[in-house]
């Protein structure tokens, strides 16, 4: 942001800082809990001489600082659909004293205003992880085979809005970005839409690496040859003994632990099945006040199936 050296604002009103004394990123709140009510911010900034600087702000203000091109005569921000939290920068628009009241009366529509709101051209700061997200992601769906080949990701694609513009991924990846405790985050299409192939804003969500890598572990299967059938998710088979087993890595611990030998594949999945799903539903709970609650929900719920959807 202009005159700060700290704080950074999305082209969706997302305030985020680094003044931690650790460096890690603080997200400010966005929503105030009523539409006809903004949030408040505080933003501080240094002088020369060291002293701080408070500036007394909100998102709406920011937003079009940046965003929008300021018309002469309009020196005020109007939210299109009149929800004071959705400061997406093209749900504002600059008006003239005159015609904020006209609109805030519903004397007048923003379409009988007769105008077009104007934006600046931007560009996402180049050292936004986003880019490197979606790199990753394009890599995955277009780049080729593997000789290590991770079945998760056969016939994976991007939807066109993402893969023709790493801006259009970087705008919804700020808005839907949340933190813990500086975790990693990773772009998950699985969770919420179980055996779904692509990449696209309606059918992803961000998780927490260490759910993300639980679930991971749950549903795909690498193999180093793609024709060669593997037994269901977790489960082996001992030769020796003629007996089937499964094994798990639990949350926390970098040793593979083998449980129960069994006489069919279908015993040993159903041990496993119990304690992923257990360690699932364990991880959910301690991230509870971390993570939205469609993802805690879909965490709660989530059922281990034998094999992932993308195998025949």
């Amino acid at each position: 942001m202009e005159d700060t050296e700290h704080y950074w604002i999305s082209n969706y009103g997302r305030l985020t800082n680094n003044m931690r004394k650790d460096k890690t990123f603080f997200f400010h709140k966005m929503n105030s809990g009523n539409p006809e009510r903004s949030v408040h911010w505080t933003i501080v900034a240094y002088d020369l001489d060291g002293s701080a600087i408070h500036e007394e702000t909100s998102p709406e203000i920011l937003v079009a600082k940046h965003f929008l091109i300021k018309s002469t005569g309009c020196n005020k921000i109007w939210h299109i659909d009149e929800n004071m939290n959705n400061n997406y920068y093209r749900n504002l628009i600059y008006v003239s004293a005159e015609e904020y009241e006209l609109l805030r009366k519903h004397v007048k529509t923003v379409a009988e205003l007769g105008r077009e709101q104007e934006y600046y051209d931007y560009n996402t700061v180049k050292g936004n992880p986003a880019y490197s997200i979606w790199a990753g992601i394009y890599g995955r769906c277009y780049g080729g085979n593997s000789l290590l080949v991770n079945r998760c990701y056969d016939d994976a694609f991007m939807c066109d809005e993402w893969k023709n513009s790493r801006d259009a991924f970087a705008e919804w990846y700020s808005a839907n970005y949340y933190e813990c405790d500086g975790e990693r985050m990773a772009v998950d299409k699985d969770l919420l839409n179980r055996g779904n192939k692509e990449y696209a804003p309606d059918k992803c969500c961000i998780l927490p690496e260490a759910i993300n890598s639980a679930l991971a572990s749950a549903t795909k299967r690498r193999s180093r040859y793609k024709s060669v059938k593997g037994y269901a998710i977790g489960v082996d088979y001992d030769k020796a003994r003629d007996k089937f087993f499964a094994r798990i890595t639990p949350f926390g611990h970098d040793k593979q632990v083998k449980l129960h030998y069994w006489d069919t594949e279908e015993e040993a999945f159903q041990e496993y099945k119990l304690f992923k799903e257990s360690e699932i539903r364990i991880l959910a709970l301690r991230y509870r006040d971390k993570i939205p609650d469609r993802l805690f929900d879909a965490l709660i719920k989530y059922e281990v199936r034998p094999y992932n959807p993308y195998e025949s």
